[in-house]
């Protein structure tokens, strides 16, 4: 059985980061773009280019992509024995096959770690290591100075596969709390049930038969299923309010086979 492959959020978004090489390469003289990144798990190849270098692919039924925001999506298949060429390395390696951004092929760790000892330089841009007594020296591709394009140079390139990331500024205004106004009636209202909005400090109290749970069929088998994962970026956060919970005696420890997953969403105020 396959283990899920987790992808960042960036490929598929066509967005390098600081941490990532971008080069060329070749598919059967096919040039491509590569993305290498530790931040992937498996080596993953644009269904396009999949096409395109007419590789073979072995279907995979049921079968999801983890991204590191949270979600999922869909991969059909993986590309057997794909060869490719940067410089004067090649590889042969499987892919598996996605829809991504505005890179043909993406290489994580599953090929990072057959290296060995690796040089990364993110600042000239190279990576090396030395493998059947070669040195092998991968050199990234430099990114041009921005330039502005009109809004029918940008439909022409979008209308022939290119993709684009467009974002508008606007100014905000915060209004701080102590200039919102409250009705004096709204206000009494609030005093008198005052209770109802402090924060819990203990678990509630029996509520006798309405208490709520849930009744296993007798013989019934727990299910066994992938742990939920989350994304790092909301690890210290969960862990705060599992904390601030813990500390507040609305939760405590459990050792029951059952579980359901956390699911964070923002609130109206960005928090």
């Amino acid at each position: 059985m396959l283990d899920e492959p987790v992808i960042p959020l960036h490929a598929l978004a066509s967005i390098s980061t600081p941490q990532t090489l971008k080069l060329r390469g070749y598919i059967e003289h096919h040039l491509v773009v590569v993305l290498i990144d530790s931040g992937s798990t498996h080596n993953f190849i644009h269904k396009q280019v999949e096409k395109v270098v007419h590789c073979f692919v072995r279907v995979v039924s049921n079968f999801q992509v983890l991204i590191t925001n949270g979600g999922t999506m869909k991969c059909e298949g993986r590309c057997e024995n794909i060869k490719l060429q940067m410089g004067d390395y090649h590889l042969k390696s499987h892919m598996f096959a996605i829809n991504m951004g505005g890179y043909d092929i993406f290489l994580g760790a599953e090929w990072l770690h057959t290296l060995g000892p690796i040089t990364m330089d993110f600042q000239e841009l190279y990576m090396s290591f030395k493998q059947n007594d070669h040195m092998h020296t991968l050199r990234g591709l430099q990114a041009g100075a921005p330039s502005t394009i009109s809004s029918h140079s940008m439909e022409k390139l979008l209308k022939n596969g290119h993709h684009g990331v467009i974002t508008q500024f606007n100014a905000i205004q915060t209004i701080e709390p102590n200039t919102l106004h409250i009705h004096p009636h709204m206000q009494q209202v609030l005093n008198r049930h005052q209770q109802v909005f402090d924060k819990p400090k203990e678990i509630p109290p029996s509520r006798g038969e309405h208490d709520h749970s849930i009744t296993l069929v007798l013989g019934a088998q727990s299910s066994n299923v992938h742990p939920y994962r989350y994304p790092f970026t909301q690890k210290n956060e969960i862990e705060k309010i599992i904390k601030e919970l813990m500390e507040a005696g609305v939760i405590h420890p459990s050792i029951s086979p059952y579980s359901s997953p956390m699911v964070m969403v923002l609130k109206k105020d960005g928090e």
